[in-house]
């Protein structure tokens, strides 16, 4: 049965049923092309089973197009990618989170800008690798004390104590001996000699601006202060000479070279 020669127009609604029509009497040669569209095609009326797909199909698969096959359609199933932990300086979980380990970063693994010498620090500077750059500490800052030394210009405040090599600066350090004669030394300068027997002044060990306190710690006796020093001048007559100091008596010894002190004092003779 040819239909070549049957337009649309002459065949009446439901006039050719499937039952007239032989199996495979029409095949795509007898269909033109573009002639069956979307709207000729009833809701719900393409399933799986008039798809040229070319195997079967299991739930959660998907149509892929698969070139060779029957109908080009092909049902894969899904592929899922399991993330590979990694192990070393950076891990990772099954999730794909990478973990830098502890300890791990070390000056290989910066970006610095260049080669650093012992004593450097790293200092953030623009426009470097990194923006890393290994840098010396200044020593010539106008705004710093050297270490060497230097003279301030302003007051110095300190929330603690101020101390050179003889002591606390706030405080008069103390030396105290009993039942000992003693011979005044360098150290002893700045501080304060709590004593029961004879102290001696030498000659040639203090410098101009030195000073040491005596303090006679005796209840009822008088103590000897003995005279190595060229010149050693009582304030209260100026004459040179060795003196006494009484019991509980203080006396203070400024020396203003190697060779020559002025003394003074309470119970002093």
């Amino acid at each position: 049965m040819a239909l070549t020669q049957i337009s649309t127009g002459g065949v009446k609604n439901d006039a050719v049923t499937a039952g007239k029509i032989p199996a495979n009497a029409v095949g795509s040669s007898e269909i033109a092309d573009d002639a069956v569209v979307q709207a000729t095609i009833a809701d719900d009326a393409v399933d799986e089973a008039r798809l040229q797909i070319s195997n079967a199909g299991s739930n959660g698969e998907f149509l892929q197009k698969q070139s060779g096959n029957t109908g080009g359609l092909t049902w894969a199933a899904v592929s899922s990618y399991t993330h590979p932990n990694h192990s070393g300086e950076v891990t990772s979980t099954a999730d794909g989170a990478q973990v830098i380990a502890d300890d791990v970063v070390d000056e290989a693994n910066l970006k610095v800008s260049n080669a650093p010498t012992n004593g450097q620090f790293l200092s953030a500077q623009s426009g470097n690798t990194g923006g890393l750059t290994w840098a010396t500490v200044s020593t010539s800052d106008a705004t710093k004390m050297p270490l060497s030394g230097g003279a301030f210009t302003g007051a110095v405040t300190s929330n603690s104590t101020i101390g050179d090599s003889l002591g606390n600066l706030r405080s008069v350090p103390q030396k105290s001996l009993v039942n000992t004669g003693y011979t005044l030394t360098a150290a002893d300068a700045g501080k304060h000699i709590l004593t029961d027997t004879y102290v001696a002044i030498p000659n040639n060990v203090f410098s101009a601006g030195d000073v040491v306190t005596i303090v006679n710690n005796q209840g009822g006796g008088a103590i000897s202060l003995t005279k190595s020093i060229t010149n050693l001048y009582w304030t209260a007559d100026g004459t040179d000479a060795a003196r006494t100091l009484d019991s509980r008596g203080i006396a203070t010894i400024l020396f203003v070279s190697a060779t020559a002190a002025y003394i003074s004092g309470s119970r002093l003779s």
